[in-house]
């Protein structure tokens, strides 16, 4: 797919036969550019740990050429993702994946900058890792994006991780839901991460792709 990219700033147009012709053309340029990404993009919903294909709990867009990888292991082990994908492959393989902590009760739940701290222990002191930290809020989520470049387990890496969490008054919405089954709350008021790994280089061409894909990310069922 050709990126949607204009190489030289819009002048501003004084002449009304040349804006006359000019105007539909660029309109018909960024109408094509929506359309092509359209047609790249699908929306697909995700199940819980609880394993019910009739009941998934959240959705998110993403590029169709991803690859889906098959869930394997026990659904309530929280090391194994919920929902995992690859782009491209050999060197420039990326990983893709999204946890979910499903909480019994409030206390319970893990705090998004512990998630954050996690990871920022996974790289190794020497060359030092080159760390940002921002904050995100999304779909009614918020919480962090860790944005590291540097070396784990002797490779050289660049990590994008979004730990996000529902705000308290949420979290009690979703718990006076009716009608859901006791796990179906429990996952919808969790915690979520989605880690993204892969060489530098690979990920820096496809940030924009990679971080709209993660702010798609949402319930299927809205917040009460």
């Amino acid at each position: 797919m050709m990126p949607c990219i204009l190489t030289q700033p819009l002048r501003r147009i004084h002449h009304l036969p040349w804006q006359a012709l000019f105007l539909p053309i660029l309109l018909a340029f960024f109408s094509g550019c929506s359309s092509e990404e359209q047609d790249d993009a699908v929306v697909q919903e995700i199940v819980g740990r609880s394993g019910d294909l009739d009941a998934p709990i959240w959705r998110v867009r993403r590029p169709s050429n991803w690859e889906e990888v098959k869930r394997t292991g026990p659904e309530h082990d929280t090391t194994l993702p919920v929902q995992e994908w690859t782009i491209g492959e050999g060197d420039d393989l990326i990983r893709v994946q999204i946890h979910s902590f499903p909480a019994e009760t409030l206390e319970a739940r893990i705090p998004p900058m512990a998630q954050i701290t996690r990871w920022q222990k996974q790289f190794q002191s020497s060359p030092p890792p080159d760390l940002e930290l921002t904050r995100q809020a999304f779909s009614g989520y918020s919480g962090y994006l860790l944005d590291g470049r540097g070396t784990i387990k002797g490779s050289s890496v660049r990590v994008l991780g979004f730990a996000m969490s529902l705000p308290e008054r949420s979290y009690a919405a979703l718990s006076a839901l009716k009608g859901k089954k006791s796990s179906e709350i429990a996952e919808m008021r969790g915690d979520i991460t989605i880690k993204v790994v892969g060489k530098e280089e690979a990920i820096d061409k496809r940030e924009n792709e990679i971080r709209s894909f993660a702010r798609s990310f949402e319930l299927i069922d809205p917040i009460p």
